[in-house]
């Protein structure tokens, strides 16, 4: 499987992309040129990277080259200094968000968290990528979140940060604050969705969440899992109470 840094680095790409691709006409900024030119490098790298696993012919040569996935950290000291060169101007809001997203230290992390949070807050660069945001696993960008929900004044963009909001506090285990979160983006989120391509809405996501939250949580009696055996006979979860299980999940993405 991919070292989550990868998986990482993909998504704060394609949220990248996103940003691109809403570019205006407008003049750009010399600091947002300079941007643009370190992610042309990134997505030049990306590509050569894509279509070397592309022509890999066994699972070997993929997971050898899963190791060499390109390092977006080696950028990370040109975007940090590009966003705090003037830290007002729209390139600074992507630069951090980059550095913010694939950044290894908290102290990176913080540095990015406080200009989007003093100058960014309605950027639409931060617009663009805080339904995402909870994939950092940074307790840091918590504060940023809640910022962001009591400054935005767009009911649909709050509504996605109070959802990376409640992702992240799952994954500390506030389970009961996770769930008022998700409860309000059940009732918020009917037309929005995490990313362009969603098969769920965010509505439908929460409402995942809030049945593991409630009821797969380690300690939980676990649901009555109906299904068949190799042999096509049925069974229930249930049939087997007392004795020790092993389900064994697998999926593919």
């Amino acid at each position: 499987m991919r070292p989550r840094r990868i998986i990482a680095l993909s998504i704060a790409f394609a949220a990248s992309s996103v940003l691109a691709s809403a570019q205006t006409a407008q003049s750009l900024t010399e600091i947002e040129s300079k941007y643009n030119q370190i992610e042309a490098a990134m997505t030049a790298e990306n590509k050569a990277w894509r279509k070397k696993l592309d022509s890999c012919k066994s699972k070997a040569e993929k997971e050898k080259l899963y190791k060499a996935y390109p390092d977006a950290a080696k950028y990370h000291p040109q975007l940090t200094a590009l966003m705090k060169s003037n830290p007002k101007d729209p390139g600074s809001a992507k630069a951090a968000i980059w550095v913010l997203t694939g950044s290894e230290t908290p102290e990176q992390a913080h540095d990015s968290i406080e200009i989007l949070k003093k100058y960014h807050i309605n950027s639409k660069a931060l617009d663009d990528s805080i339904a995402i945001l909870w994939f950092t696993r940074k307790p840091e960008v918590k504060g940023l979140l809640n910022d962001y929900i009591l400054k935005r004044k767009d009911s649909a963009q709050v509504t996605k940060a109070k959802y990376s909001l409640a992702r992240i506090l799952m994954q500390e285990k506030s389970t009961d604050e996770a769930i008022k979160l998700f409860q309000a983006v059940e009732q918020e989120g009917k037309n929005l969705y995490e990313f362009k391509n969603s098969s769920r809405t965010l509505a439908e996501t929460a409402t995942a969440y809030i049945y593991e939250a409630k009821f797969l949580q380690i300690g939980k009696k676990a649901p009555d899992i109906v299904g068949t055996d190799v042999n096509g006979k049925k069974l229930k979860l249930s049939d087997f109470a007392g004795k020790v299980i092993m389900l064994d999940f697998f999926g593919f993405w």
